[in-house]
């Protein structure tokens, strides 16, 4: 699992305390009381994810991939969201896929094309975990013809990043 930013802000969180540049409060404060207190999410993963380049660089995709629950009890929620840039014009069309594994099985989730334009598509989508545990997520870019219906030219799947 790639982790250098949030080791990176750890370790400057660390400096600041041990430097005394952060303060603390004088007085603590009482918990909030649980009949008024907001439910938080459960953030059990939350990373950057990409980039991740086609073959040739043509196609470019990242995004943000959270797995949280939202109240204790309910079911885990996969949440991507991204962007698919195409930087072939006039020629091939970039194309986004993704694939998570749940219990141990590799499953195709998304896939998304984009042909022509400056601007990046945005991706987004979530699955519902059900009952399953999440092992892995990744991502790809390739590139696919207009009216093809198979991608070519696909670069290396992201790094995994692990769940639950």
């Amino acid at each position: 699992m790639y982790v250098p930013r949030i080791i990176t802000g750890v370790l400057a969180g660390v400096a600041l305390a041990a430097s005394g540049a952060v303060s603390t409060p004088a007085v603590a404060l009482a918990p909030a009381s649980p009949v008024y207190a907001k439910q938080e999410p459960s953030f059990l993963l939350d990373v950057e994810m990409g980039p991740a380049w086609s073959a040739g660089r043509r196609a470019k995709t990242s995004g943000h991939l959270v797995f949280s629950r939202e109240k204790e009890g309910s079911p885990l929620v996969l949440r991507f969201s991204g962007k698919l840039w195409d930087r072939d014009p006039g020629r091939r069309c970039a194309y986004f896929q993704s694939k998570v594994k749940f219990s141990g099985v590799w499953q195709s989730t998304k896939s998304s094309r984009k042909c022509g334009g400056t601007s990046p598509k945005k991706i987004a989508f979530q699955l519902d975990s059900g009952s399953r545990t999440l092992e892995a997520f990744t991502i790809r870019a390739c590139q696919i013809g207009k009216k093809a219906t198979r991608p070519t030219k696909c670069g290396p799947w992201s790094d995994e990043f692990s769940g639950t």
